[in-house]
């Protein structure tokens, strides 16, 4: 046998041992998660967190607009149209 053979079949041995080993590791395990428990604590952080939220998109709609009215102001002062 020549090297490239052998690299074959060493390769082809490598190939069948790594398919066996991946069907080895796929071994059902039951994974249960507790719903309810974790519905409720999504309703508390929500409660929780809706007035920061609210706070945050305030702040960022407040900016708009008078950074809207800021260049309506300049806009006004330089003799351009809106």
């Amino acid at each position: 046998m020549n090297k490239r053979q052998v690299l074959f079949v060493l390769i082809v041995l490598a190939l069948s041992l790594v398919s066996a080993i991946a069907a080895f590791a796929q071994t059902p395990v039951p994974l249960v998660i507790d719903t309810n428990s974790l519905i409720t604590q999504v309703n508390t952080w929500t409660t929780s967190l809706q007035d920061i939220i609210f706070l945050g998109a305030a702040i960022a709609i407040a900016i708009a607009l008078l950074t809207f009215i800021g260049n309506a102001v300049l806009k006004a002062f330089r003799g351009q149209s809106l």
